[in-house]
Parts: structure tokens; sequence; C-alpha cells
């Protein structure tokens, strides 16, 4: 029963610790954190309750997978980023235009 008290205050402060560096980074409050710690552990729980997977192993699996799908997700947003930029410049350059 400690060692399951010592794990949840570790996850809270993990999420504490996340929050109050997105916040004093950016200026802006996201409770995204908290999301994504509850998508991790239903696939974890599934994992290993249902699959039998060993605990260990889905938890490291469930943070690769969450590394990678996090690549992928930058990746489109910086390329959504760089086609709306293009398209500012463009609508800018034709608004000046005589």
């Amino acid at each position: 029963m400690l060692v399951n008290g010592v794990v949840l205050a570790v996850n809270y402060a993990l999420i504490a610790l996340g929050i109050t560096l997105i916040f004093s980074i950016m200026n802006i409050l996201n409770f995204a954190h908290g999301q994504m710690f509850m998508i991790g552990g239903f696939v974890v729980y599934y994992l290993y309750g249902i699959f039998k997977v060993n605990y260990f192993i889905s938890g490291d699996r469930v943070g690769c997978d969450w590394l990678v799908f996090r690549d992928v997700l930058f990746q489109a947003n910086a390329q959504n980023g760089d086609k709306r930029r293009e398209l500012n410049a463009t609508r800018r350059w034709h608004s000046t235009a005589p």
C-alpha cells in the first residue's frame, strides 16, 4: 500500500511539473497533461489487465508509442503552419499590389 501511494504521488508530481513548465514558458495554461496521462493509463490497463502483457513492458510500450505519435502530430502541425504562413504571405502580397 505504501508503494501505491508513492507511485500515485510521483504521478501527481509529474503532471503538476508538466503544467508548471508549460505555463512558465508559454504563459498558456494547458490541461492536456492530465488527459494524456489518463489515455496512457487506460492503454497500460488494457495491455496488462486484458492482454496479460507484463506491466513494465506495457508501460515502456505506451511511452515509446506516445513518442512516435507525438512526433507525427508535431510534423503534421509544422507542415500546416508552413502552408498557413505561405498563404498569409501570398494574401498580403496580393492585397498590397496595385
